[in-house]
């Protein structure tokens, strides 16, 4: 369920962590600590 909600949220969030973590009313690090966890793929910077 974790992943699900954090995949959603990142989605709607364009992926942006900072933005998704107050989303989520967490802390940054632990949004990156639960995206290692569940090894949840970021698109990477262009």
């Amino acid at each position: 369920m974790d992943r699900f909600i954090i995949c959603q949220a990142l989605e709607r969030n364009q992926h942006n962590v900072a933005a998704t973590a107050r989303m989520l009313n967490t802390t940054r690090d632990t949004l990156r600590y639960r995206i290692q966890k569940y090894a949840i793929t970021l698109p990477e910077d262009t």
